[in-house]
């Protein structure tokens, strides 16, 4: 474009890929004629516009179908364009289901993903028929409001949404095909708006309720496994607001909502919400527990991430956290007890102790494990950010070991907060503490890992290494200018805040000393 020029810009959308480029789409032109552009942000500086898809770029007639928008979604390192197309009459609007896999940056040749072909197709896009899935039936053959909502799981199961103009649910359909299958199936009379998240596809919903004229709205979070679209419900949340105006995206295996609350006002409260998805590679609901297969082969310091305090055991008392790793009172082991664990205290011998909650306090005994009691089983659940490290549950009630503040030995209790401090880091007994049991990212070796904690951080992180006692550590901002590069010479580097570090987001690259890059992560600096 040229200075001055007046254009009609719509749709606007900006995402990232796993490289640390930002790519920006958005639809120049009218809403009957417009065509679908990109800029790539690499290397500190935008790209020149690429029309990705051909409009008519003006007004047309009725006969000719036209593109219209879509949007783009992000996963396993590509991204999936969802659009349709509408004609220019005022009564059709949206109508078909069309996907293209669009690469990594959208500005290289697409590709079809029906019949698992292989052909691609160079930009701009003029002939949509590749991509399309079906073309639907509609009310009155009116098309649909909006467009088709694509979701993707880190397997490569797909699923699509999409529903008529108007209300009746016989015209509402969802589209699924798994990832060993050619075509979609397609289900009628049912609409899921979902993402994809490890094996799983998740849906927010907001279900209304009112009491005395009040409303009180519900968030309710579902889940489907693919091809299947019973769902199961994971999560309500009761509020006692009228909300609006959702936005939802999830980072690093955590889901983040917000919602205005509807008001009279110029003023209006805003609510937000984190909830941990649990890792990625084994989500699945049926499975009972997120924890590591080794966890219950011998003793550990549980650690936490944000304070670096570790779990002691206080005879029968409170357990309460300490500075100091050494002694039995800070070794602990997990015996299985059906789909969950007791937690057994090292402090005599073999173990005598296993923890027990009373309220939010978590407290001692002298009982024996295996015991099944609900207030003496937890789960350990694995957390994606950062990997390596695990959230402790009381059995099924989203309350979890947290320690309340870094200054004071009294502050081990039961919390449903979600940060760091609910986040603690398995160090086996007699092997280096720098160690965790589980791996941040692995190479082909499975007994390589790195890990990289606390993160976020505020003063200073440190990187270890498991499997592996030399690499070379780049950490760059998202402009791509290499802030920090050092060769580690030990499996643990201590790395303090300085004037290189700004608030904002890095990216982390740890290359083996056999330059087999291992890792790849994001480290948030506050």
């Amino acid at each position: 474009m040229t200075e001055r020029e007046t254009l009609r810009i719509t749709y606007p959308e900006i995402n990232k890929n796993d490289r640390g480029e930002l790519i920006l789409n958005y639809r120049k032109g009218n809403s009957h004629g417009g065509s679908e552009y990109m800029h790539v942000y690499s290397n500190g500086k935008w790209s020149k516009s690429k029309r990705v898809i051909q409009g008519f770029e003006a007004p047309i007639a009725n006969r000719d179908k036209n593109y219209a928008y879509g949007s783009p979604t992000y996963a396993n390192g590509r991204f999936y364009y969802a659009f349709s197309v509408r004609w220019d009459n005022n009564r059709a609007i949206n109508e078909g289901v069309y996907v293209a896999d669009a690469g990594p940056t959208m500005t290289g040749r697409w590709k079809s993903i029906i019949n698992n072909t292989s052909r691609t197709y160079s930009l701009p896009i003029r002939n949509y028929s590749p991509f399309l899935i079906q073309d639907p039936p509609s009310l009155n053959n009116e098309g649909s409001n909006g467009i088709p909502q694509f979701a993707i799981t880190d397997n490569g199961d797909m699923q699509i949404g999409w529903k008529s103009r108007g209300s009746d649910k016989k015209y509402y359909y969802t589209y699924t095909k798994k990832k060993n299958e050619t075509n979609f199936t397609r289900h009628d009379r049912i609409f899921l708006s979902s993402f994809g998240y490890g094996n799983k596809f998740y849906s927010v919903s907001v279900e209304r309720k009112v009491v005395n004229r009040k409303v009180n709205d519900k968030i309710v979070i579902k889940t489907n496994k693919p091809g299947d679209l019973t769902q199961t419900t994971e999560l309500e949340i009761p509020t006692t607001y009228d909300l609006t105006s959702e936005v939802k995206f999830v980072h690093e295996g955590v889901l983040y909502l917000m919602y205005a609350v509807n008001a009279n006002s110029d003023k209006r409260k805003v609510l937000c919400y984190e909830i941990d998805l649990g890792d990625a590679s084994n989500n699945d609901s049926s499975s009972g527990n997120d924890s590591p297969a080794d966890i219950t082969n011998g003793w550990f310091k549980i650690k936490n991430l944000e304070t670096g305090r570790y779990l002691r055991a206080v005879g029968g008392g409170d357990v309460v956290a300490a500075s100091v790793a050494s002694g039995n009172d800070k070794q602990w082991r997990f015996v299985k007890t059906g789909n969950y664990y007791n937690i057994d205290s090292r402090t005599t011998g073999d173990g005598s102790g296993i923890l027990r909650a009373t309220g939010n306090t978590i407290i001692g005994t002298k009982r024996n494990a295996p015991l099944a009691d609900r207030d003496k089983v937890w789960k350990v659940n694995k957390v994606s950010s950062p990997s390596g490290t695990f959230r402790i549950e009381l059995k099924d009630s989203r309350s979890y070991i947290y320690n309340e503040t870094s200054n004071s030995n009294k502050n081990i209790r039961l919390n449903t907060k979600i940060g760091d401090r609910s986040k603690w880091i398995l160090e086996p007994v007699n092997s280096s503490s720098s160690k965790s049991i589980a791996p941040l990212s692995k190479s082909e070796n499975n007994n390589e890992s790195v890990l990289i904690y606390p993160n976020p951080a505020t003063n200073g992180f440190t990187i270890t290494l498991r499997g592996f006692d030399k690499a070379n550590v780049i950490i760059s901002n998202l402009l791509g200018k290499i802030v920090y590069n050092k060769n580690m010479t030990s499996n643990r580097l201590n790395i303090t805040r300085d004037n290189r570090f700004a608030a904002g987001m890095y990216l982390v690259k740890v290359i083996s000393n056999n330059n087999q890059a291992i890792y790849n992560s994001k480290l948030v600096i506050k």
